[in-house]
Order: C-alpha cells, then structure tokens, then sequence
C-alpha cells in the first residue's frame, strides 16, 4: 500500500479586495501580487497599482477561499484541502471542536480612508441566527500615516437608542473610544464591540466568519460587494456591547490570548526549534519584518520554506517538528495558534464511575415481584 505523501508549508494566493477606503500599500510595501475574487471563487489577477483595502492571506470564508500558491498541492482551495485532509491540517483536538471549517482567518488591511465602522457578533449568537462562527479578532499594527487613528468601542456607556440615533445624525464618533496608534500596538477586539480605523497598515486575526455587520459608512456610499445588506444597524442592536471599553489585557509575552486564538510576537535571533505536544495543532506564521524559513526534517536533510516581509505561511499540524531560522538580523515573525479545548458538558459527572451501577451484571426476570432482578 502506498505511503501517503507527507503535507508542507502552505503558502497562498492573496485575495484583494478593492474597497473605496483602500489604498495601494501592500504592493508598494510588500511587492504582493494580488488576485481578485467574485462570489463564485473565479479567480483573475488584480492590475498592478490597483488600489487593495484587504488581502486575504488565509480564508475558508465561502465566498474567499485561499488557493495554495505552490508545490503538489498549488491549485487546490484551502476549503479543498480541509476536506481531503481533516486532522492533518489542524490537528486532532482543532478537527474535533471545528470539524472541516478552517478556524482562523489573516489579512492585511490598507485604511488609507476609514473603515466603516464595524461590529461582529459572538459564537452563540451567530451560530443560532446565521449557523455561522462568530468573530473574536486582534489587530496588529504594521504602519501608520500621520492622523491616523483606530476607534474600539465606546468611551463611556451608551444604550441601542442613542448608538442608533447618533448614526443617524453623524454624531456617532463622538461616542467612540479613539486611539491614536503606533506601529507595534496590539488591539484585542471581542464579539460585541464597535470598531473602525483610518490611516493604518494592519494585520488583522480572526475567527473564519464572513458576520461583518456594518454599522455606519462615514457618509460614504456602502457598496454591496462589501457588506450583506442583511447584516446592518438594526440587526446588531441587540448583540453590542455598550459599555464603556476595557482593554483585553493577554498574558506576559503574548499579543492576545483567547478561546479562539493565541497570538505571539517572535523575535527571531537564532533557529527555534518547534516540537509540537501531543494531539499538537497547526501554527500559522506572518513575517513582519526581514526573512525566514520553516526548515521540516526529510529523509533527504532539509526542506526549506522561505517567508518574506509581509508573507503568511500555514504548518500544518502533521508537521509536529520543524525548525523556524532568520534568514536576515531584525527578523519579527507573528505566530498563531489555536488551543481551543473541547468545552465539558456541565451535566457530565467526571468523577463517576465508567458504568452504570450494575452494568455488566446478569439480570433475570423475577415473576414474583413481576420485575429484573439479579436474584
């Protein structure tokens, strides 16, 4: 019987998404080539010096599916992939919680203008309403232009009726929680809370959910190729979180830390060896500055995946030993994990017993007492 081939680093096709607040940034600053995607998965390259709000590095959304840029594998959907693959891409403990949906999604956003201001809803909400997973996400911020700024939720209480009215009247960013962002920060945005940016480079983190409701445009035109126009103002009411925002603190060394996803800044000085424990999951790496490779041991030596300043790779989770090297000083590298555990079933005693009392026992039908009975 023929051995099955062994999975590698999977780098991807970027998916650009040419919105009216873009700009043209990740091709000037990362060399990307980008290819553009309707709603039925065709695929056609996007022109040189097009204009690119969103890259899709990493998307198992539907109506965006990454393709696999090279090797045996180049030509196939990441959707693909998970179906031919299962537990071997992800890992058993990830199979088990998402089964075939790929559970994260990565893209780098160009807000040269300002991104309609957002809100995604959790997984219990979305799940119950749209069968879809909710959206927890972090943004890392790569650059920014001068007045940039990112809002996240709102600088003091508010309630539906004012958030509603505000939008209709424009007043609504009087009521948000502005930053003013520097490269390097980190912000933790959970299901419920209002968001938006302007004048940032962004590498954004996510749960693989296509619930982005749109809650006001800045007086621009919302076009429908980025927004469902089901998933509005009115819709979102009842899941918005409208106190006023907390900062999510992660633990030391991480950039967030969640159910859905854990996330690491990696400087890279030396080769980092990476062992995966058991029942091990994938790892999802993003070059934010200079080089590196995923050295995999073979029975030929090495075999190498290079990412560049402003590349994603994939190691899929059969890959449990692999080696991370800087390929050039002051490389940073982005690491992403998942390490969502099955949640227990609060109506499961752990500390019972395997059986049933008196399962396994020889039982009779007693027809005195017209009951079984082990006498």
């Amino acid at each position: 019987m023929e051995e099955p081939r062994k999975l590698y680093p999977l780098k991807f096709l970027p998916i650009g998404e040419d919105f009216a607040w873009g700009g043209r940034e990740l091709e000037k600053r990362y060399g990307k080539a980008f290819v553009a995607s309707d709603a039925q998965g065709r695929t056609k390259r996007m022109e040189k010096g097009s204009r690119v709000a969103e890259s899709h590095e990493i998307a198992d959304l539907g109506y965006r599916d990454s393709q696999i840029l090279d090797g045996w594998l180049a030509g196939n959907s990441l959707s693909e992939v998970m179906d031919m693959y299962l537990d071997r891409i992800v890992g058993e403990r990830v199979f088990s919680y998402y089964g075939r949906q790929f559970p994260l999604s990565i893209k780098l956003i160009d807000a040269e203008g300002r991104i309609p201001l957002l809100v995604h809803p959790d997984d219990v909400t979305a799940g119950q309403r749209y069968d879809f997973l909710g959206k927890a996400k972090m943004w890392y911020v790569l650059d920014t232009r001068p007045g940039a700024s990112i809002s996240i939720g709102f600088r003091r209480d508010t309630d539906a009726d004012e958030l509603y009215r505000s939008c209709l009247d424009g007043s609504i960013g009087d009521l948000l929680n502005t930053l003013e962002p520097h490269p390097g920060d980190c912000f933790t945005i959970r299901p419920g809370t209002v968001h938006s940016a302007s004048g940032v480079v962004l590498l954004e983190v996510s749960e693989a959910s296509p619930l982005d409701f749109c809650l006001y445009g800045w007086g621009a035109e919302i076009a429908e190729e980025e927004f469902d126009g089901a998933l509005g103002l009115v819709e979102a009411l009842d899941f918005i979180d409208y106190k006023a925002y907390e900062p999510t603190s992660a633990p030391e060394g991480k950039l967030a830390k969640g159910d859905e996803f854990t996330v690491t800044r990696m400087d890279l000085k030396d080769a980092l060896h990476i062992i995966a424990g058991e029942n091990g999951g994938f790892a999802v790496y993003f070059c934010v500055s200079g080089e590196a490779s995923v050295q995999v041991p073979s029975t030929g030596g090495m075999e190498s995946t290079v990412i560049k300043t402003g590349e994603t790779v994939l190691v899929p989770a059969e890959i449990d030993d692999f080696y991370l090297v800087p390929r050039q000083s002051g490389t940073v590298l982005v690491e992403v994990l998942v390490e969502r555990e099955e949640e227990a079933d609060e109506y499961i005693d752990p500390n019972a017993e395997p059986e049933l009392p008196g399962e396994g026992e020889e039982f009779k039908f007693n027809s005195v007492y017209g009951r079984f009975s082990k006498d």
